[in-house]
């Protein structure tokens, strides 16, 4: 596991050991995002996916998704991409 200087706490802390999602968006978490970060994000994006009715299987539903993740773990300057 590697450290990393989180966007979202600005702590140095231990990263992810692979990619939590596949592609770009994926190493860019992974090069950017504390594990602990990433473990609340966890938490918040099911409330998300509850409060707004998202189905993770539509495309539109799932960039929506990706959009307020990466405002939340900070990543929304870093990348235009899904």
């Amino acid at each position: 596991m590697s450290t990393v200087t989180c966007s979202r706490c600005g702590q140095a802390a231990s990263g992810l050991s692979e990619s939590p999602l596949p592609g770009q968006l994926g190493e860019l978490i992974k090069n950017n995002v504390c594990l602990d970060c990433w473990q609340e994000w966890l938490a918040v994006q099911v409330q998300v996916i509850n409060h707004y009715g998202l189905n993770v299987i539509d495309p539109e539903h799932r960039k929506y998704l990706y959009g307020i993740m990466k405002e939340f773990l900070g990543l929304e300057e870093k990348t235009q991409a899904p």
